[in-house]
């Protein structure tokens, strides 16, 4: 290489404090990469800075670099140098901002920014050629000479010294720089060795991977990065398309309508496009029964419908299931949706309520003969809907009382009786059913019953309108048939008692035979 005919090129990142820079191991390389002639007037190369030691980071402290040309190519012009916009692949914090040319050095000087501290650098790439440090292009005011550019690094502080330093257990840390770890790997070419302008520049276009979006959405720019970088102002147009179709799947990403005009052929590198499914939430409606009826249909309300879908679009339809069965106990009851699937939708399931409620009764309650009388007994019958067992209740006891459900009649007058069910676990309490029965005397108005028990209301067995029945002679026997009071011409005046001591309360027989109307029979009741 003809160092004596070179020039050196400095690039500028920007001015900041200098790096501590000390000898370490080496594990990187810093190469000159991609030579590539635009025109008659432009040159094209990168730089690449690449980790050799894959079972450990390297992350990136800083770089510069003073890069040699050979000065045979300026055929008269005068050059100038560029660092392409978008061609860094370091972080924002280090990537090149600035070059600078000086033209009597013949250098370009690309100094080091700021270092961004332990764990904020680059961690640099594994893979060759590594991890772009920019692309630089070169521009001649006139066509190059047909000359090799002859590319090298420069390692003296005079013109410029190249260096890389690493963050290096958190301590920055400036790496050795010889020709040994710095070098080009440059294709070294005649410049404008071809007669007529150049063809077309090849350009690689990469679809970038891991591009998707959730079905019934709207597809997303879809995003690419090429290589080498376009030249001056030129810039793509259009834009990548993909595989036709709107299902859940993977498509591939095409070139669609990408151009870069007609000075570049681009090789498209495609990539895959996910169209991931929707969530859609299947929620069990809640439902309500009675004890006894059978379970309602079971059914399913769907949130997050792309697409116009509805339940008939989807595949598989979830399962509904619940433990309650006719007979069971009311209560709450879970309904568990579970399975089903689809190709566009992830489902993810609400159970749902059954409420098992406690079923209504009525009760049937047949009709109370009337013209009841005194001493008179009736079977009452009444029937629930539930086929629960019905109780009576009487309004007044001393007019009528209830066994079971057998009715006797102890006096005349009105009387309510009551049926009722007051249902269980499983039946609500039935409305109750009443009739009102009138219960007649024994026979005509004689009372059937007194309370002697001398307050001085009701003590004496009453016949009412007796100067009626004429002369009246009255005779009452117990139930065993024993006479227990006996008179000639009844007054009204029998106090319950029999030689002077008070009767038990109970039921007793009276005959009475009367000049105005015969004899009278019937039945009277002690109440005490």
């Amino acid at each position: 290489m003809r160092f004596c005919k070179h020039f050196l090129i400095v690039l500028l990142l920007t001015n900041i404090s200098p790096i501590t820079w000390k000898a370490n191991a080496q594990n990187y390389r810093l190469t000159i990469e991609n030579e590539v002639q635009i025109s008659d007037r432009i040159l094209d190369f990168e730089l690449y800075l690449l980790n050799i030691n894959s079972s450990r980071p390297f992350e990136l402290s800083g770089v510069q670099a003073g890069i040699l040309v050979n000065p045979a190519i300026y055929n008269g012009g005068t050059l100038t140098v560029e660092i392409q916009d978008n061609s860094s692949e370091l972080s924002s914090f280090q990537t090149p901002t600035s070059v600078i040319w000086s033209a009597d050095q013949n250098a370009i000087k690309l100094t080091p920014k700021m270092p961004p501290g332990a764990g904020n650098g680059t961690i640099i790439g594994t893979s060759a050629p590594g991890t772009r440090v920019c692309r630089l292009r070169i521009i001649n005011t006139a066509p190059f000479a047909n000359e090799t550019a002859d590319l090298s690094f420069s390692f003296t502080t005079v013109p410029y010294p190249t260096k890389v330093a690493e963050y290096i257990s958190g301590v920055n840390t400036q790496l050795i720089s010889d020709n040994t770890y710095c070098y080009s790997n440059a294709e070294n070419f005649i410049l404008n060795d071809n007669a007529g302008p150049p063809g077309p520049s090849e350009i690689i276009v990469t679809a970038n991977a891991g591009q998707s979006k959730t079905y019934g959405q709207p597809d997303p720019l879809l995003t690419y990065t090429w290589n080498p970088s376009l030249t001056g102002t030129d810039k793509f147009t259009g834009s990548p398309g993909r595989e036709p179709g709107e299902d859940a799947g993977t498509y591939t990403i095409v070139p669609g309508s990408l151009t870069a005009g007609p000075g570049y052929n681009i090789t498209f590198v495609p990539a895959e496009f996910v169209i991931n499914k929707a969530i859609l939430q299947v929620t069990a409606d809640n439902k309500v029964r009675f004890y006894s009826e059978p379970n309602p249909e079971l059914t399913i309300t769907c949130s997050g419908f792309m697409n116009n879908d509805d339940k008939n679009d989807l595949d598989i339809l979830p399962d509904l299931s619940t433990l309650a069965v006719n007979d069971s106990e009311p209560g709450i009851y879970e309904i568990i949706v579970s399975g089903g699937s689809d190709n566009n939708y992830e489902y993810h399931y609400v159970d749902g309520i059954l409420s098992v409620k406690k079923s209504d009764q009525e009760i049937f309650f047949s009709g109370i003969p009337a013209g009841l009388r005194v001493t008179e007994s009736h079977l009452l019958t009444a029937t629930a809907s539930s086929g629960l067992p019905v109780t009576y209740k009487s309004s007044d006891t001393t007019r009528a009382r209830i066994a079971g459900n057998k009715l006797t009649i102890f006096a005349d007058g009105s009387v309510t009786i009551k049926a009722k069910q007051e249902g269980n676990n499983f039946f609500n309490a039935a409305p109750d059913v009443s009739q009102v029965v009138m219960f007649l005397p024994a026979f005509g108005n004689v009372s059937s019953l007194f309370t002697p028990n001398a307050d001085g209301m009701n003590d004496y067995w009453l016949i009412p309108d007796i100067d009626q029945y004429g002369t009246v002679k009255a005779k009452i026997y117990n139930r065993f048939g024993r006479l227990v009071y006996e008179s000639g011409a009844y007054k009204n005046d029998w106090d319950g008692t029999f030689n002077g001591n008070p009767l038990p309360a109970a039921t007793y027989y009276f005959i009475l035979e009367t000049s105005a109307k015969g004899i009278v029979k019937g039945a009277v009741n002690i109440v005490r």
